[in-house]
Order: structure tokens, then C-alpha cells, then sequence
């Protein structure tokens, strides 16, 4: 590309025209369509490109986060997991496959998958960072799951010391709490009038 992706774009697909290998051309355009502003490409383009690149080349897990950057990019979050999931199948451990696709099943209101995939790896292959302490407390917190919120909360104080958004995360689970123990508390029977009695 080195700096000008519009070209790199003119010449890919003459390449292609030319019979270059279509999963090859295809992928390396997907890549220059990343780099450059969707406002400049037709509509669509650069989706329909990467999700073609994605499905030819299965084994890249760029190509495979590239698809699903741009189908997010597009409120097309459903799709977008299947690519950000492929991604994150092939590099277990890139924390930026991770996150993505966590922050994208957020999106998609499946705030419980998010909160269990972070919080895996925050004990396993990612323990320590920052992020993901901070991630599955708000994941948590959102899927209700206000023990291993606040768990998340207290282990990141531990970890890196008080940090205002902990206290904040801890703050709103406390306000969450109150209210959904008083969903649960019984009402009060209703008070019975008293008796009334003839005059004598």
C-alpha cells in the first residue's frame, strides 16, 4: 500500500481482471479497503469484499477480523460475531480478537456470552490486564450477575488499586441491587379497614 491505498485498490483489481489468484487478490484488497475512507468506495464495497475474502481465505484470522470490523462498522452485529468468532478461533490469545468480539455481543444485548468469554480469559490467558477486569465487571453487571461483578470489581482493586471506575461499576450494582431486592420483597398485606360499628 505504502500510503496510497486508492492505487493499491486500481491495481488489485486489474490484477484480478488478469486472472491473479481470486483468494489472494481478494484478501489483499480487503486489506486496502480498510485503509481508506468507505465514504470514497461504492456502497457496500468494502463489506462485500472482506466478507468474500474471509470466506476464500477460512485460515487468515486477519482477513476474518477485517470482515467483521466492517460489518460492525455497518450495526451488522449478528454477522459480524460469526467473523470475530473465526478470528478468535484461529488466535486464542490476540486480545484485540477478544474484545471485539466481547464488545460485539454486547451490542447484540448477549451480555451473559460476553461476560463469560471475558471472564475466562481474565483468569487464564489474559489474567492481570486491566481491560478485562474492568470488561467483566460491566458485562456482569449488565447480565445481572451482581456476585461476580462485584467479585470483578474486588479483584481489580486488588490487583491495581482503587480506580474511580471501579467505584463507579460498584456503585451502580449497589443501586442495582436495592432494586431488585425490592422487586423480590413480599408486599405488605393489604391494611383491612376497621370495623365499623352501628351507633348505640
Amino acid at each position: 500500500l505504502n500510503g496510497a491505498p486508492n492505487d493499491a485498490i486500481a491495481y488489485i483489481q486489474k490484477a484480478q481482471q488478469l486472472g491473479a489468484p481470486l483468494a489472494a487478490s481478494t484478501g489483499a484488497l480487503c486489506l486496502a479497503y480498510s485503509s481508506v475512507d468507505a465514504k470514497s468506495l461504492p456502497p457496500n464495497a468494502a463489506i462485500d469484499t472482506c466478507i468474500d475474502a474471509a470466506n476464500q481465505n477460512p485460515d487468515n484470522d486477519a482477513i476474518q477480523f477485517r470482515a467483521a470490523n466492517h460489518l460492525t462498522n455497518a450495526n451488522r452485529f449478528d454477522e459480524a460475531t460469526t467473523f470475530y468468532r473465526r478470528a478468535l478461533e484461529r488466535d486464542p490469545e490476540n486480545i484485540s480478537y477478544l474484545t471485539a468480539l466481547t464488545s460485539n455481543l454486547a451490542n447484540t444485548g448477549d451480555y451473559e456470552q460476553a461476560y463469560r468469554l471475558t471472564d475466562k480469559a481474565a483468569l487464564t490467558t489474559h489474567a492481570k490486564m486491566p481491560i478485562l477486569y474492568h470488561n467483566a465487571s460491566i458485562y456482569a453487571y449488565h447480565a445481572k450477575l451482581y456476585d461476580e461483578a462485584t467479585a470483578w470489581c474486588n479483584r481489580a482493586r486488588d490487583a491495581f488499586g482503587n480506580d474511580d471506575a471501579y467505584d463507579i461499576t460498584q456503585a451502580y450494582l449497589d443501586y442495582a441491587r436495592d432494586i431488585s431486592d425490592a422487586a423480590h420483597r413480599p408486599f405488605p398485606p393489604p391494611t383491612s379497614p376497621a370495623p365499623s360499628h352501628p351507633n348505640p
